[in-house]
């Protein structure tokens, strides 16, 4: 179950998983003016966790060719579970499943971005951070 099933899972059902609605910390505007609603048209959540995040689908940053045969998971591995998403034609959807080639970034909610150091995804999530950086979306990264 990826991310968004999840959050619609809680949404539907907040009594059964014990969902509560906590008022937002003092000094944090709920409704921000940059405020970008997601795919659904819903608010953003207030922090995003990306571990190992697949966020582009160009396989040109050096980690791709450097970890091609990476124990977990190499270059192959990660396309082909990309596969699972687009299909065979390989097409994206939209740029929810390349958010590194969106137009725009502003308003996205505040990212951790966690890499690995032999991870073939590493570079694109590392650039990833830069762009919501310079976007000044608020971020931390880890290792």
């Amino acid at each position: 179950m990826d991310g968004f099933h999840q959050e619609d899972f809680a949404r539907a059902a907040p009594a059964r998983v014990d969902l509560e609605r906590r008022p937002q910390p003092a000094g944090r505007d709920p409704e921000p003016q940059n405020h970008v609603p997601d795919r659904r048209g819903l608010p953003q959540p207030t922090l995003q966790i990306l571990v190992y995040p697949a966020v582009d689908d160009s396989f040109a940053r050096p980690s791709w060719t450097e970890f091609a045969d990476a124990p977990l998971m190499g270059t192959a591995d990660a396309q082909g579970f990309r596969r699972q998403y687009v299909g065979d034609d390989g097409v994206a959807p939209s740029s929810l499943l390349t958010p590194l080639q969106a137009p725009a970034l502003a308003g996205l909610a505040a990212a951790h971005v966690i890499t690995a150091e032999v991870d073939c995804l590493r570079d694109d999530a590392e650039a990833y951070a830069r762009r919501l950086k310079a976007t000044r979306v608020s971020w931390n990264a880890g290792e």
